[in-house]
């Protein structure tokens, strides 16, 4: 309007400020939808009645510091009608510094096929702390809080489960829980499966952990 062309030159800088805050809301419906969506992702069938498994939410366990993986008891269970895979599983984790609560066996929650999904960390009120440790090395388990008492952990596997492949963020974080020793506890208040103290020596790297809750599911 006018000789000058004022509105001219505002109506383009304009546009640029629409388009620009709709680029914007289009990056940040994504990443929210995404972070909503984990737990979606990794969710299997619901077990059936009468089971006692209550599925948790991907974030439970990050205000509770992993532990050791020597100080942790998992039992692998197979769901899945692949001959021998709880074994091969719970050799893999043998190495990778876990200990054994038992021997691995059939799940006898779920029908042989019926957990279709990658595998669920089940682990009681006491357990959080080891789920945590296992969670590292299975990220896209379904955590399940199944009341049990005492600190061990299941990993069952579910049809779509292929390998445990840490992560370079996850085996740092276990490299740095391997360095922490049983005895007098220096600053902290983590126990061993025997309820002894262990003294946190090794600072967790924080940035490490963060990636390692960021695994791609």
């Amino acid at each position: 309007m006018g000789q000058s062309g004022e509105p001219r030159r505002r109506l383009p800088a304009l546009a640029l400020v629409v388009a620009l805050a709709a680029v914007a809301a289009v990056v940040w419906t994504n990443v929210l939808g995404d972070v909503k969506s984990i737990d979606d992702r990794v969710r299997c069938p619901a077990a059936p009645t009468g089971a006692g498994l209550v599925a948790v939410p991907r974030t439970e366990l990050y205000s509770v510091e992993p532990l050791p993986p020597a100080n942790v008891a998992v039992r692998v269970r197979n769901s899945t009608d692949r001959h021998r895979l709880a074994t091969r599983v719970a050799a893999r984790l043998e190495l990778l510094g876990f200990a054994q609560a038992a021997p691995p066996d059939n799940d006898a929650v779920y029908p042989t096929g019926a957990m279709r999904c990658v595998a669920q960390i089940r682990y009681g009120p006491e357990g959080r702390a080891a789920a945590h440790t296992v969670n590292l090395v299975a990220p896209c388990a379904q955590l399940v809080a199944d009341g049990r008492s005492g600190n061990t952990v299941d990993l069952v596997l579910g049809t779509d489960f292929f390998e445990l492949s840490p992560t370079s963020a996850a085996r740092e974080v276990l490299d740095a829980l391997r360095g922490r020793t049983t005895g007098q506890p220096s600053t902290g208040g983590l126990q061993s499966l025997s309820g002894a103290p262990i003294a946190d020596t090794a600072p967790l790297p924080t940035s490490a952990l963060a990636r390692a809750h960021r695994a791609v599911c």
